[in-house]
């Protein structure tokens, strides 16, 4: 009896295995599959010469990079992948800037996309479509993932003499956009600085140089245009007017929302 039971489960478990991944597609227009954008991993699966979309609930001013990479029987396959604003609904034409990253470290191959945008759409809840098409004459199953590629600090200060210090290090092989965003503790913004640090360059400023406001304390945001951990961010609070040892204090940045695959 025992026996009989066992190779039932196993059976089942081998029906589950085989049943293609066809009914696990993304979805169309109107009726999309979410992506949750923390770097999770979700399958899908599209007909030959098929599109089809997902749906990405974002928030404005944060960065993201989107990864469809075709699984390794479809190897080499064609697939195309391209981020709508929410106010575009599903095209044809997108209004969202956004950027091929796909010969970015860390590099993908032939059988993948990827590509990065920061949100822009207010007036849509923050949702943001995905559109994906299979240019083949075949059906393919793929993995789709999208991260938030925002990286938080949790202070800055220009209290009395103090400042903060920044430094952004690329850790890519091509040319990373980055724009830093500075509010206060009731929420509004202060400063913002946006700048590119060239490959395997570090790019620094301090609250000094950018003029932000004395007397005021805080917390920043990262945003930028390349993979999940194309920069390298650092931060500092000093005061070298304090004698006979200066005051130095690291604030982290960190990606709380993304992961490589």
């Amino acid at each position: 009896m025992v026996g009989t039971r066992r190779l039932s489960v196993l059976l089942a478990v081998a029906v589950v295995l085989l049943v293609p991944r066809i009914g696990l597609a993304q979805g169309s227009c109107g009726s999309e599959t979410v992506l949750v954008p923390d770097g999770r991993l979700t399958n899908g699966a599209l007909a030959a010469s098929a599109t089809g979309f997902y749906l990405v609930q974002t928030t404005v001013g944060r960065s993201y990079s989107v990864e469809i990479k075709s699984d390794p029987p479809n190897f080499g396959t064609s697939t195309t992948i391209t981020a709508f604003n929410g106010t575009d609904f599903c095209g044809p034409a997108t209004t969202l800037t956004q950027r091929d990253t796909v010969l970015v470290d860390p590099q993908i191959p032939a059988n993948g996309h990827r590509l990065s945008f920061t949100a822009i759409d207010p007036f849509n809840t923050g949702r943001h479509r995905i559109q994906v098409v299979n240019t083949t004459a075949a059906p393919i199953t793929f993995t789709a993932t999208v991260s938030d590629t925002t990286q938080f600090s949790p202070a800055w200060s220009t209290i009395s003499s103090f400042d903060t210090f920044y430094s952004f290090y690329n850790t890519t092989n091509a040319t990373c956009n980055v724009t830093l965003t500075m509010v206060d503790t009731g929420g509004v913004v202060r400063t913002t600085f946006s700048g590119a640090v060239t490959t395997g360059t570090t790019l620094s400023t301090n609250t000094s140089a950018l003029g932000t406001a004395r007397g005021m304390a805080g917390t920043a945001k990262l945003t930028h245009d390349c993979p999940p951990g194309g920069i390298l961010a650092e931060a500092a609070i000093a005061n070298f007017s304090i004698s006979p040892t200066p005051y130095f204090q690291f604030i982290h940045f960190q990606p709380t929302r993304e992961s490589a695959h």
